[in-house]
């Protein structure tokens, strides 16, 4: 199942192995960078360069991917990975639930977004969800670049922003909990 499919000119969607979640890492790091600051609400380049520090450790790496080459693998979870090349510049986590689809996670590398990758990576994870269930999403309601790009997917916003705390920041600002989006 972990056939090479090219949708899009010279970008080819696989499933990832162990050996990808380094590279994976990068791609989200990299596109929390360019994401999730936020001036209104205080959250900085420095609280998300805090929060993901303790995972960019090279031992930590290196056991996560020890994790994952012993784990047997979840037969409803797949992570597709986009790659140009031999490059890592994007990946979708989705699992199949009881009662519906879930997009766990979801990174383009900020140098390839709006190129089609995302839609790319879709797709293909499309393929393995069940046709007959919603699709659920969270997202951070105040990234509208990631809201944009699910509504154009067909999701739709299913909650409204909850009033309560999320995650307390290094800085002092409070990172909101996220929204849920779903795709019917």
């Amino acid at each position: 199942m972990n056939k090479s499919i090219e949708q899009a000119p010279g970008i080819t969607i696989t499933l990832s192995t162990p050996e990808d979640y380094e590279a994976c890492l990068h791609v989200q790091y990299k596109a929390a960078l360019k994401n999730y600051p936020n001036i209104e609400i205080g959250i900085t380049a420095d609280d998300i360069e805090s929060d993901y520090a303790p995972y960019l450790k090279e031992e930590a790496i290196t056991a996560e991917v020890k994790r994952l080459s012993e784990h047997a693998p979840n037969l409803n979870h797949r992570q597709f990975i986009a790659k140009e090349n031999d490059t890592v510049i994007g990946f979708c986590d989705v699992q199949e639930e009881d009662e519906f689809n879930q997009l766990l996670s979801f990174y383009v590398d900020p140098e390839y977004q709006s190129r089609g990758v995302g839609k790319t990576l879709w797709a293909e994870a499309q393929k393995v969800l069940a046709a007959d269930k919603p699709t659920v999403v969270h997202v951070l309601p105040y990234n509208e670049q990631a809201i944009a790009f699910y509504e154009t997917l067909g999701f739709q916003m299913a909650t409204s922003v909850p009033e309560d705390s999320g995650t307390l920041m290094p800085s002092g600002a409070v990172m909101p909990k996220p929204v849920l989006m779903i795709r019917q």
